[in-house]
């Protein structure tokens, strides 16, 4: 897997107070390379997660996905869509 893409392995959608949908995506993703030159042991894969407001129910676990960030509020990184690289089989 390339080190810009991340693999799906968790897809939650839910309803917010607001009665609008909301989606948390909790993906793996290799070492950076920082990471890695900088460690004793550096093994498989770290996690994280995004949250995106609207339904991603299209995503599944196993798609590799490129996340897209934009500036947000104070320079932040802010999610602004995906690009989906290879779907689950």
């Amino acid at each position: 897997m390339d080190k810009k893409h991340v693999q799906v392995i968790g897809v939650k959608v839910y309803t917010t107070k607001k009665n609008t949908k909301a989606t948390i995506v909790d993906y793996m993703k290799p070492y950076s390379d920082y990471d890695t030159e900088n460690s004793d042991v550096c093994s498989g894969y770290t996690s994280g997660s995004f949250y995106a407001s609207g339904d991603l129910s299209e995503l599944r676990p196993g798609d590799i996905i490129k996340i897209n960030y934009e500036s947000g509020f104070q320079g932040k990184a802010v999610y602004s869509g995906y690009d989906m690289i290879k779907p689950a089989k």
